[in-house]
């Protein structure tokens, strides 16, 4: 009577569990309450047949993915199943942690009479059974590039498109995606130095630099080598990247994920299914509408965007950008200025060099702005004279020309020989002495003294000077072809007083000099 009562109750039991499985939609709370509800009931069953003496056998249900897939007798077999079939599927992935797509759960019963179904809970469990990995999805503007193993591979993938467009001195290994626990995807920009030029720097840091050290370093910059210092660097598309559960199958290898950022994304388009203004358009996109209408240069501001018309709301990306800015410093020279000044110690007409005059030097500061190795804007940002130019300074003389000779006499040619003295010559005396065979034909001052006489002379000599040196001594030039003194001029010893030439009683073009003293002619040949 007594078993009787407990096998109709667990009957009515069983059945009222299946028809509760049939009518589950994947709840795991539902599961367990009902799973917890049929303990509950079994146990009740157990410990009246317990009373009664009735021994009662264990079965597991196997759900998967809460669908009823069968009933066991041995639990062990099945899990030992699911450890092989894993270890299996991961000889082909190495080094990756696989996870079941579906979930798989036991639920465990008492029963009197033991169903065992294991042949078929296997055969459905290696024909549903699927691994994922956790992988890094990696997205640029929204738009997802590809799964990666994990963070190094995508850090690797960034490192080598950033190296690209960086100067050597920053090709570096960056950790530009740092690890967190993540269920939601998380911007770069949250997780990246604000520039990799501090970064740069603050990996050269030692292990136990305070972080008093660590802010002062962050403000320090890099120094390349043409001497240009890095002071900004920065990515300039929004690089966002997640962790996720995918198939092994998807999981790219480092080169494939590097020509996939390469490639960039495409450009989206919008097509709505009714007549909409622009401004609703933008603002579903977050965009102005002066953005969209340079994405769409065949729309206008006032326009309604047609049913079915097809609206670019982002443009075709490119490749990461990687802009950095640096500054560059260049020296240029100063040119000095000539400056005179007079002097009363040197004589009119005369100058000087009183000081020599130098270059100054002055440094400019240029801030560079560089995208993807393309310069886009050089500034001017400071300027300073950092060595001041020197004048040249020249003298200028004030000091009167002194009227009175030395006594010593220099050459009144330039070059040439005596072609006749002083003395008797064709029957009559001749009163000095005839230069001629110059290089040049200018006539100098011998001695240094005041024009007396510049003029024609009838008596013969034709163009002539005569100065006097106020020392006792006068000196004569004659048959110059031209003048460049004029009576009362004061000369200094080497000035041009004349053009040699053949005027008046002249055989040809020479040069007659004569040498008086205190009145009476003397030889010249004696003072040269």
């Amino acid at each position: 009577m007594g078993e009787r009562f407990v096998r109709n109750l667990l009957t009515r039991f069983r059945g009222g569990l299946n028809k509760a499985k049939q009518t589950l939609n994947g709840s795991l709370l539902k599961k367990i309450t009902i799973t917890t509800s049929a303990g509950a009931i079994i146990a009740f069953g157990s410990v009246y047949a317990e009373s009664l003496g009735t021994d009662l056998d264990n079965v597991y249900h196997v759900y998967l993915d809460d669908k009823h897939i069968g009933t066991v007798e041995s639990k062990e077999e099945i899990q030992s199943f699911l450890d092989q079939h894993k270890k299996d599927a991961e000889a082909n992935h190495e080094d990756m942690k696989l996870v079941s797509e579906k979930d798989i759960d036991f639920v465990k019963e008492k029963v009197f009479d033991t169903v065992d179904e294991s042949e078929s809970v296997l055969n459905t469990l290696n024909d549903s059974i699927e691994y994922q990995v956790e992988a890094i999805e990696l997205k640029m503007n929204g738009q997802s590039i590809g799964f990666v193993k994990d963070l190094d591979q995508a850090n690797k993938a960034l490192n080598q498109i950033i190296s690209q467009y960086l100067p050597e001195e920053l090709k570096k290994e960056y950790n530009l995606l740092k690890d967190v626990d993540l269920n939601e995807s998380v911007e770069l920009s949250e997780y990246l130095p604000s520039d990799l030029a501090k970064m740069a720097v603050k990996a050269e840091s030692s292990d136990d630099e305070t972080k008093e050290d660590d802010k002062e370093q962050e403000n320090e910059t890099v120094t390349l080598n043409d001497g240009s210092t890095v002071i900004d660097v920065s990515i300039e598309d929004k690089v966002t990247f997640s962790k996720e559960k995918v198939n092994p199958t998807q999981l790219l290898e480092t080169a494939q994920l590097v020509k996939l950022i390469e490639r960039g994304t495409g450009e989206e388009v919008h097509t709505p299914q009714q007549d909409t203004d622009l401004n609703q358009v933008a603002g579903n996109y977050d965009l102005s509408v002066d953005e969209l209408v340079e994405l769409n240069p065949d729309i206008e501001e006032e326009s309604i965007v047609q049913a079915g018309q097809s609206v670019k709301v982002t443009s075709e990306s490119t490749p990461i950008d990687v802009t950095y800015t640096t500054q560059r410093t260049e020296e240029e020279s100063l040119d000095f200025e000539e400056e005179t000044k007079k002097s009363d110690e040197i004589y009119v007409g005369e100058t000087k060099v009183e000081q020599e005059g130098s270059k100054g030097k002055k440094v400019i500061t240029y801030e560079v702005v560089t995208k993807n190795n393309e310069v886009l804007e050089e500034n001017k940002v400071s300027e300073e004279v950092v060595e001041e130019p020197q004048n040249k300074i020249i003298l200028e003389g004030t000091k009167p020309l002194p009227s009175v000779g030395s006594g010593n006499f220099s050459w009144p040619a330039v070059g040439g020989y005596i072609s006749s003295h002083k003395g008797p010559r064709w029957g009559s005396y001749h009163k000095g002495m005839d230069i001629a065979g110059v290089t040049n034909r200018s006539i100098l001052a011998a001695d240094t003294g005041v024009v007396v006489e510049a003029g024609w002379d009838s008596g013969g000599y034709g163009n002539k000077v005569v100065i006097n040196h106020k020392n006792g001594f006068t000196t004569l030039y004659a048959h110059m072809s031209s003048l460049n003194v004029s009576v009362g001029q004061k000369v200094q010893k080497g000035d041009k007083i004349g053009v040699m030439g053949s005027t008046g009683n002249s055989t040809g073009i020479h040069l007659h000099y004569e040498i008086r003293k205190n009145g009476s002619l003397v030889n010249p040949a004696n003072y040269h």
